[in-house]
């Protein structure tokens, strides 16, 4: 025993190799035991093949049957005077997008729809093969060699194909080799040139150009979620006497701040102010339904088996003889509004997101002209910061959901007149057909061309000379 207590740590040490080297032989037993096991000891169970075997001499191989079925060469070349070459359809040939397909879902929309080129045919030809998808016929385009194409060219009167004459274009300053400035705004009021010129008028000059509230485009006409929230209710000084009750509000942030609100707490008797509109709270009523059973039961208690959906009414504070907005709000439901406003955007805005602008009765929504730097410049040749250039102000008078459509005035100041014969005091705008097609609203604003065909243009102003300054 002396030897141990001598000698402690190296019998430990001795204890634990000992168990080390027979943990080893027990390790090299499990795994020479386990290159011995058979499918049959595991009892694994047998899958069944998840799909169907198929031969390849099948009808959905048989690529010749596939061919005539179209009606369709699918070759694009001809051999010992066959048709097609009888192979597969591996090899690569000419295809050609059905021209009836493409024009039904639009020029710039994806179109899927591909046929052999050598489907389409000429009116001589009788075989009169169709497009499978459509099924209208498919004739070859005519043939046309280069000399002819650039004589066609040269004689079009609309060379870069824009839709505004090359008569037009060098009469406005204008380029008859680019395609885009028919769709640029060269004076700024908010109307394409090629718009303009459609409808009569100049598109270099401030003073020539349809009404402003051709701008106007209807996006939609629904019910608006309101900014402001009902909350909860503080009955517990007196249950009964729900005119003491204090209601709670989740109103927007007071200091403007997008995204946050602020909690605000008034009783039946007091004024809210929702879209810059006064509400008196007229009513609130106390209600309880019972949740569903899944909730129900995840849930402990009779009183949390219960759904709080209170509802706070509000009467909006009006003058004498106008008829006043009614809203009703539940606890913790977004609140809509009573009627249908239309979601309006300005066509002429040729900024790369349209601003939106949503209005109720009597809302006004203000249209701006689009200045340029050179508008900008003073007459001493600095710049200055200037705020938007207002040309017209609208006023919304009336709804009509079942026409799609709204009725608009126009708001002049004390003694203003008319711009022009074309604008009118009282207008309507339908949601289904815009004043401005969307393939005629501008993208871009430009400068006028100083000079037109050598001669200067009177509808440019040439910028003034820069004043010396003073020496003191």
């Amino acid at each position: 025993m002396d030897f141990i207590k001598r000698h402690y740590e190296k019998v430990i040490l001795l204890g634990l190799f000992v168990l080390f080297v027979g943990l080893m032989f027990l390790v090299q037993s499990v795994i020479s035991s386990t290159g011995e096991v058979t499918d049959a000891q595991l009892k694994l169970p047998k899958r069944v093949p998840d799909f169907s075997e198929t031969t390849p001499t099948g009808e959905k191989f048989d690529t010749v049957k596939i061919r005539e079925a179209t009606q369709l060469v699918w070759r694009g070349q001809e051999f010992k005077g066959a048709d097609y070459v009888k192979s597969d359809f591996v090899s690569v040939f000419p295809m050609a997008a059905c021209p009836h397909c493409r024009e039904a879902r639009g020029a710039d929309s994806e179109y899927t729809m591909l046929v052999p080129q050598k489907s389409f045919t000429t009116k001589d030809d009788k075989k009169n093969r169709v497009c499978p998808q459509c099924g209208k016929e498919l004739l070859m385009a005519p043939e046309i060699s280069l000399e002819e194409l650039e004589e066609h060219s040269e004689n079009d009167p609309d060379r870069d194909n824009d839709g505004v004459l090359d008569e037009d274009e060098s009469k406005y300053g204008m380029s008859s080799d680019d395609p885009n400035d028919a769709r640029y705004d060269m004076d700024g009021d908010g109307f394409s040139n090629r718009f303009e010129i459609e409808n009569g008028f100049a598109p270099n000059s401030i003073e020539s150009h349809p009404p402003y509230w051709w701008r106007l485009q209807i996006k939609d006409i629904k019910e608006i979620e309101l900014p402001v929230t009902f909350k909860a209710i503080d009955e517990r000084r007196q249950p009964k006497n729900k005119k003491v009750w204090s209601l709670q509000f989740d109103v927007p942030d007071r200091y403007g701040r997008k995204g946050r609100f602020s909690s605000e707490f008034f009783s039946i008797g007091d004024t809210i102010t929702i879209e810059g509109r006064k509400y008196r709270i007229d009513d609130v009523e106390r209600r309880f339904v019972p949740k569903s059973d899944a909730v129900a039961k995840a849930n402990t208690g009779a009183e949390r088996g219960m759904d709080d959906v209170s509802r706070v009414f509000l009467i909006e504070v009006v003058n004498p003889g106008v008829k006043p907005d009614k809203l009703t709000m539940t606890m913790n439901k977004p609140a809509y509004s009573s009627d249908k406003r239309p979601v309006l955007v300005d066509s002429g805005d040729i900024s790369e997101k349209k601003s939106e602008k949503v209005l109720k009765i009597g809302d006004t929504i203000r249209l701006e002209r689009f200045q340029t730097q050179q508008d900008e410049q003073t007459a001493g040749g600095n710049r200055k910061r200037r705020g938007k250039s207002y040309v017209a102000t609208y006023r919304l008078k009336s709804v009509d959901t079942e026409k799609n459509s709204i009725i608009m005035e126009e708001v002049r100041r004390k003694g203003q007149k008319a711009k022009s014969e074309a604008d009118d005091d009282v207008i309507e705008i339908f949601k289904a057909e815009p004043k401005v097609p969307s393939d005629r609203t501008p993208i871009k604003k430009v400068e006028q061309s100083a000079r037109i065909d050598g001669e200067e243009n009177p509808d440019m102003p040439m910028p003034k000379a820069k004043s010396r300054p003073r020496r003191r």
